[in-house]
């Protein structure tokens, strides 16, 4: 069996990476927009509110990359908060330094997903959250 990777790509992951190395997996902290893996390293790949934080300007070239280490066939999950449109740091954040977020349009993140992906499901749930929702993808 492949071993399994964990790699997260913000501050408040490293006693996530530290917990899985002591159960065995290889667990990485890096940056979308430079993944240190060869083309076509995973089968799968799911990101759960990760993307949140990257600008929509950008969405396109991280997702570009994520493309590059899926093969071919591969199955990509994406799940994180959006709809209003709104980016920004915000000033509730109890991260010091604060996160910069990007609540992307569904319509936006459709589109640029389906630049790089067949799209198979795109849902939203309601979370209550003001004017944002869950988006599954």
């Amino acid at each position: 069996m492949a071993p399994r990777f964990e790699i997260s790509d913000s501050v408040s992951s490293r006693p996530m990476v530290t917990h899985c190395r002591t159960v065995g997996l290889v667990s990485v902290q890096m940056d979308y927009y430079d993944i240190p893996f060869q083309d076509e390293t995973f089968d799968a790949i799911w990101s759960l509110n990760t993307l949140l934080h990257v600008p929509l300007h950008s969405l396109s070239t991280v997702l570009l990359e994520i493309q590059r280490v899926l093969i071919d066939d591969g199955l990509f999950f994406l799940g994180c908060y959006g709809g209003s449109g709104k980016e920004g740091i915000l000033d509730k954040d109890h991260y010091e330094p604060k996160r910069f977020f990007s609540f992307k349009k569904d319509d936006d993140l459709n589109r640029i997903a389906r630049d790089h992906f067949n799209v198979f499901d795109f849902h939203t749930v309601d979370t209550g959250l003001s004017n944002n929702h869950f988006q599954s993808l």
